[in-house]
């Protein structure tokens, strides 16, 4: 267990956290940017195409209010094991399905068995390291952020070379697939404490704050990830490979922030951080959604990355601080409120969409970005054993 005067390790969990979160974020935005040419070739609406991303989302949802207790019964290794081999199957066969009728329960599938791993994978992180847990969680996001550019820089070349969109989502599922080398000889750290452990803890007002936040943060950048193409496409009048590759434009300005942020974490309160972040994605998201120019729109890409790139790490660190004992149950009720709104904001704006188009709908988005900015600052007011939430934090 690291300690203050030791540096991180990066060990086998962190390993398993990085490749795994970033192998299946990576699939997701990939169907992203991507949407405009499958639509094409399966021939479906906007609004089946969203069913797709909150098909996901609710299953994701649903399994996500029983990590806490799927893993007290089995274990974090062996359910991160059966969750890894089940994702690895329901990629394999989203990327082969021949029409929507198979490519919907492979979606199912994903859904359902992705959050274990996924949470389990960061609070297993979060438990070894708990000196260093912002700094964790910082370079987790880094890390998966470099992927995700590099997905969408790749994904737009790639599929006008090949003319399919199977073969660019074939690379992220071979990475995880590839997650099961890092669970070999991996002990985790709940074998060595009671399995009940922080499974039947309620709901506080503090608790219901981290959820608030959390559905601003995942609906603006996952919204982001699943529709921004299709905004450019049809509202800034970007033709389809093209808005595919624009996206990395907002997936580098995640990577420069995480990247920064490596730097600052240790000097201002990780509240602090997520209040700036919030602010800075409202600005990008207003010169995206109503910048005159193809130009002003990419500089608001730009800008809507490098600030919503701050929160997730900042809201999953403070929520750990204030949750010591109970890791694996905030964090799946994070995802379980983050899955909503992955499950709402996106098919919600592809429906709006349909119907008074996405240049309208898409300013959903700049309602979560506010309500994030209003919310955050009450953070600051929180306690944990008598301190303000933001000097308890691990550093």
């Amino acid at each position: 267990m690291d300690s203050l005067n030791r540096p991180l390790r990066r060990d086998r969990s962190v390993a398993l956290a990085y490749l795994f979160n970033s192998a299946l974020t990576g699939f997701q935005v990939a169907i992203g940017a991507t949407m405009p040419v499958i639509r094409s070739d399966l021939n479906i609406s906007l609004t089946v195409a969203s069913l797709h991303f909150t098909v996901m989302a609710v299953c994701g949802m649903l399994s996500s209010s029983t990590v806490a207790l799927v893993a007290a019964r089995f274990g974090r290794r062996a359910t991160c094991i059966g969750s890894v081999a089940v994702v690895s199957i329901g990629l394999l066969a989203l990327c082969l399905a021949p029409s929507v009728a198979l490519t919907l329960p492979a979606a199912a599938v994903v859904g359902l068995a992705g959050p274990f791993a996924i949470i389990l994978s960061q609070t297993e992180v979060l438990d070894r390291h708990p000196a260093h847990q912002a700094m964790a969680m910082a370079e987790l996001n880094l890390v998966v952020s470099i992927a995700l550019m590099v997905t969408t820089l790749g994904v737009g070349p790639l599929v006008a070379l090949t003319g399919s969109w199977r073969i660019a989502l074939l690379i992220p599922t071979v990475a995880a697939i590839s997650a099961m080398l890092p669970l070999h000889g991996l002990q985790f750290s709940d074998a060595s404490r009671p399995k009940s452990r922080g499974t039947t803890r309620r709901m506080t007002g503090l608790a219901w704050l981290f959820c608030l936040l959390i559905i601003c943060q995942a609906g603006f950048e996952w919204s982001y990830g699943y529709q921004a193409a299709e905004f450019l496409y049809q509202a800034g009048g970007v033709a389809k490979g093209a808005a595919a590759t624009l996206m990395t434009v907002f997936y580098a300005g995640m990577v420069v922030s995480r990247i920064g942020l490596i730097r600052v974490v240790r000097r201002f309160a990780a509240s602090h951080l997520l209040t700036a972040s919030f602010a800075l994605a409202l600005v990008g998201f207003l010169l995206l959604a109503g910048g005159p120019t193809t130009g002003i729109k990419v500089a608001g890409l730009l800008i809507s990355g490098f600030g919503i790139a701050v929160t997730f790490p900042m809201i999953i660190t403070l929520a750990a601080a204030a949750f010591p004992e109970a890791t694996d149950w905030i964090v799946a009720k994070l995802y379980l409120a983050g899955g909503m709104a992955i499950a709402i904001a996106p098919f919600a704006i592809g429906a709006l969409g349909d119907e008074i188009g996405i240049a309208r709908s898409f300013w959903v988005l700049g309602i979560l970005a506010a309500m994030g900015l209003i919310a955050s600052p009450f953070l600051r007011r929180a306690q944990v054993d008598g301190r303000a939430l933001s000097v308890a934090q691990a550093k």
